[in-house]
């Protein structure tokens, strides 16, 4: 899978993507969860509430997947499974998935980018 992206704002926006019914996921590492200095600064960790373990996409690509705002995904990347909420998020390109990386529970699904399955819960 071949993407090409810019970054604006410090995040990473892709520009191409591919046009298949495949998902890729794209993320970020917030800025306070790069180093040992400022993942032990209490203040700094504090700014990270807003930093959630959920995975984001725009209202096309939820409607293919038929998923409403609030509801539970099973989100699987490689032979890792995990269940998250998923909230609408209009700056996420069609057919991409954004999942922070960098955040507890981010750790299971490996890699920050590729190929990803989602489907409603149940």
């Amino acid at each position: 899978v071949s993407i090409k992206a810019s970054c604006e704002g410090g995040q990473y926006i892709p520009t191409v993507i591919p046009t298949e019914e495949k998902l890729t996921r794209v993320s970020q590492w917030p800025l306070y969860r790069g180093d040992n200095i400022v993942r032990r600064s209490e203040p700094l960790q504090e700014t990270l509430l807003t930093e959630q373990f959920v995975v984001q996409m725009n209202e096309q690509t939820a409607a293919r997947l038929e998923l409403q705002n609030g509801d539970y995904v099973v989100v699987q990347q490689h032979e890792a499974i995990v269940e998250l909420p998923f909230i609408l998020n209009e700056k996420v390109a069609n057919d991409c998935v954004f999942i922070n990386a960098g955040v507890i529970g981010s750790e299971k699904l490996g890699v920050s980018f590729g190929e990803i399955n989602i489907k409603k819960k149940g």
